[in-house]
């Protein structure tokens, strides 16, 4: 009897106070809103207009405004004082587009591609924050637990085994984390990289301050 006494001492006093052990996520799961962990219709809107290049998509409006005045031009022309060789060529730039179809579709094509590219980074951006903040509540948790077994091993009522599990969790949470950070530097600085040289720098500041916020997010 005084052996079980002894062990339920050792079991519930040795703490002064109960240990609160951290919830891992203390979402609603009754209600789901499916909203963008970072704002990436910024991020997008950002680089649109940090690109090199002036955008092709709405240069077929341009080509048909200078189709539909070639007749005026050719008229003030013909009733000008140049001479007949001077018409020829003034007639040859008139009628000449500025983009040939062919030339307009490889650039709209290009700049397509760029901005698929751009949204996959930014998808990867998005995914990693994910990543870093599950990784960040994982490794709050597991240290939690970490510190709770070593007390426990302390009192005597546990194994040295507990402890090494949760410090095996520990740095497998550290590790999602780091890895996580790696790769939203990495999209960061490919999106960078496809700016123009004098955006860079106010493009990074706008997805450094987006991805922190997003990662500080309580959500």
């Amino acid at each position: 009897m005084r052996i079980l006494v002894v062990f339920l001492i050792l079991s519930f006093g040795v703490e002064s106070e109960p240990f609160k052990l951290p919830l891992f996520d203390q979402t609603n799961l009754d209600r789901i809103e499916i909203e963008p962990v970072l704002d990436m219709d910024g991020i997008l809107l950002s680089m649109i207009r940090c690109l090199p290049q002036k955008s092709k998509f709405n240069i077929s409006v341009d080509l048909v405004g200078r189709v539909g005045n070639r007749s005026v031009i050719n008229s003030s022309v013909e009733n000008s004082s140049v001479g007949s060789v001077g018409r020829y060529y003034v007639g040859i730039v008139a009628k000449m587009p500025l983009y040939s179809s062919i030339e307009l579709e490889k650039s709209v094509k290009r700049e397509s591609d760029i901005r698929l590219k751009i949204s996959g980074l930014i998808g990867s951006i998005a995914n990693n924050v994910v990543v870093l903040k599950t990784a960040l509540r994982e490794l709050g948790l597991y240290i939690a637990l970490e510190k709770r077994s070593k007390r426990r091993i302390r009192a005597g009522i546990a194994f040295t085994e507990e402890q090494v599990k949760y410090l095996q969790r520990v740095i497998a949470a550290k590790k999602n984390r780091n890895q996580a950070i790696a790769a939203i530097n990495v999209s960061r600085l490919e999106l960078i990289a496809l700016c123009r040289e004098n955006r860079r720098n106010s493009v990074n500041t706008v997805l450094i301050n987006t991805i922190e916020r997003a990662i500080n997010a309580s959500n």
